[in-house]
């Protein structure tokens, strides 16, 4: 959340422009409820100040409560400060009046979020704008139109003098914000029009008037109010609403921002939790309507899996594969018109278990548990049983890559999907392993494979394993409008870190992940496989050399060639292994054979007559 002087700066400026430049029309009234978090109102209360923001009064409560919480964050659409949760009490409103009467044409959107528990009944609701702006008269003024949802969710419009409401036929989605816009057009002349749309969060958010399909209109005879009243019927308990404009321009009332990122989950679930067959993770969050159902497929919460230069936290998931089944999670909305990319991280061992380890995500018609697996197909994104990526969209053949991922490491898998009503439907896929370049916008990204079908829709999400993969670990699910959303920047690896990641290894730099008697920094240092006990790299070669009519001890030990690897090398040397003491002074480097591969060798020489005996030992240091 922004902090007040950022707002304050950003809507001070934004007033200048809306009053100078007629280009962007006129932001007339708005708030967005930065009020301090945690503010009660009780009914018969008020909040806001008088002569604010093109509002006349504060916001008049008759008989509901309210609470000002966290802000209401919707994708594409700036938000600031705080929202504020109404709850009803019997009956009653919310009342706020504007200084001007708003003619012409102007636009009306808002932010809202209602609870997904029906208290008995139709859960109903409207935003109705009364003649009076005054509290005396709110109550007996007449309504010139109303804007609000119908009990089954669907966008209601009525304006005066219309014989009816007039409905729509998309329900917006309960748990999760939505953004309402509405047009109003009033003609001095001829009849007048109200017009509404709901915009879940997967939908695309306007830049323009041209274009919307209006999910109700509603036309009848009225002339400018400036009254807003919020009716909760008998069966809503609470709603909470934020970012309340009114403007003369669309891009007043949608103005840009919000987050790119829809739906996620970095599984930050209880380490070590386990889920049987048939179980179920997760509740409606995060884009997501209900958790993960597990049919066929046990699991637990292990360590998440880090991907050098993508941000990462929580855990992760790991399947255990049962029987034939799936992994499934419905979203709270479908997706629509627009592009969308997709990410997750993964992990696959290396273990053929006789035969394809595909595997494979899948978009499912449905989000439901009972419905969801058994809808139809709209695309289809995964592996082949050579780790090539296997591609499809529904009215397409199977499109597979020629690249690979690496098999016993973390992989990223990228996906965009572009959903057109009027045209094909395209979606794309790439791997990217640890150390690979990671895009940071679409610009340049070479897919390794591309499909392209015919379908609309998809809401669910479902995981299939070939029944080859006996584990398989994902972590970091996401789905957003931008690259950058859903490869969020994180730490890049080098040196050490890097190699740990790419082996997954548990046990840290002095710990011994393959029991093979050697650290892993050792390993790492000598060139060794930290997973692969009979692999400890290149050992150190001793030897006498003569020069010059002197006998030396020859000490040559393989260095790691990269600049960046994050590690030194010295030798340290004793005469008594019991008694005696570790020092690095008695040796001198003779030179390095740089051999352009992944190790060279540097030649250490130690004088044969300074002592009788001597005992050398390789350091290998984390820089």
């Amino acid at each position: 959340m922004r902090s007040w002087s950022s707002i304050k700066a950003c809507v001070t400026v934004a007033c200048v422009l809306f009053l100078v430049s007629s280009a962007m029309g006129t932001l007339v009234a708005w708030d967005n409820f930065d009020y301090p978090l945690g503010t009660t109102v009780a009914a018969g209360g008020t909040l806001g100040a008088e002569s604010t923001n093109g509002f006349n009064n504060a916001w008049k409560f008759t008989t509901h409560s309210g609470e000002v919480v966290d802000n209401l964050e919707f994708p594409g659409v700036a938000s600031s400060g705080n929202a504020l949760k109404v709850t009803r009490n019997t009956g009653g409103s919310l009342f706020r009046g504007m200084s001007s009467s708003p003619a012409g044409t102007y636009y009306v959107s808002m932010i809202f979020f209602r609870n997904d528990t029906n208290d008995g009944g139709g859960e109903n609701w409207r935003l109705e704008l009364r003649h009076s702006a005054s509290y005396s008269g709110i109550e007996t003024s007449s309504i010139k139109y109303q804007i609000g949802s119908s009990s089954t969710e669907l966008a209601e419009a009525k304006a005066a003098g219309a014989s009816a409401s007039s409905y729509g036929t998309k329900a917006y989605a309960v748990g999760s914000p939505v953004f309402v816009l509405a047009k109003v057009e009033i003609s001095d002349s001829g009849s007048d029009t109200v017009s509404m749309k709901w915009y879940n969060s997967l939908d695309l958010v306007p830049t323009s008037d041209s274009g919307i399909e209006w999910d109700a209109v509603s036309v009848g005879e009225f002339v400018a109010g400036a009254g807003w009243k919020l009716i909760l019927p008998l069966y809503i308990g609470e709603m909470i609403i934020d970012e309340f404009r009114v403007g003369t321009e669309l891009v007043d009332v949608v103005p840009a921002g919000g987050p790119s990122l829809l739906v996620y989950d970095n599984f930050d679930y209880t380490l070590g939790t386990t889920i049987a067959t048939n179980g179920t993770m997760g509740t409606t969050a995060n884009g997501f309507a209900n958790g993960w159902l597990f049919d066929g497929y046990s699991a637990e919460v292990v360590s998440n899996l880090n991907f050098s230069g993508v941000e990462s936290s929580g855990n992760a998931l790991k399947l255990i594969y049962e029987e034939p089944g799936h992994l499934f999670r419905g979203m709270l909305s479908p997706l629509s018109a627009g592009t969308y990319y997709m990410s997750t991280i993964f992990f696959r061992d290396d273990v053929n278990d006789g035969g394809g380890e595909n595997w494979r995500w899948e978009v499912r018609h449905s989000s439901s548990h009972s419905s969801g697996p058994a809808s139809s197909v709209k695309v289809s994104l995964g592996s082949t049983s050579g780790e090539q990526v296997d591609l499809q969209v529904a009215g397409d053949a199977a499109q597979v890559g020629a690249a690979t991922y690496n098999i016993g490491a973390p992989v990223l898998m990228l996906a965009k999907i572009t959903i057109d009503e009027s045209g094909a439907e395209i979606a794309s896929m790439k791997w990217y392993n640890i150390g690979d370049t990671l895009p940071t916008e679409d610009s340049g990204i070479v897919w390794d494979a591309t499909s392209t079908g015919e379908f609309s829709g998809g809401s669910g999400w479902l995981f299939a394993l070939g029944q080859y993969n006996q584990e398989f670990t994902i972590d970091e699910f996401r789905l957003g409008r931008t690259v950058s959303s859903v490869v969020p920047a994180g730490p890049v690896f080098s040196g050490y870190e890097l190699w740990s990641a790419i082996h997954v290894l548990q046990e840290g730099p002095f710990g011994d992940d393959d029991a093979d008697g050697l650290s892993n920094l050792y390993e790492y240092g000598l060139g060794g496989d930290p997973t692969n006990s009979a692999d400890q790299g290149v050992s150190p070669e001793v030897g006498v050399i003569a020069d010059n009519g002197t006998n030396w001890f020859s000490y040559v030990h393989p260095a790691l060639a990269h600049s960046n690897s994050g590690v030194s090398y010295s030798l340290e040397l004793t005469d008594d292994l019991i008694a005696g003491s570790w020092t690095n002074i008695g040796y001198a480097i003779a030179g390095t054979n740089v051999t352009g591969g992944a190790l060279n060798y540097v030649s250490n020489r130690v004088s044969t007559l300074d002592a009788d005996q001597q005992f050398i030992r390789l350091i290998v240091e984390q820089q």
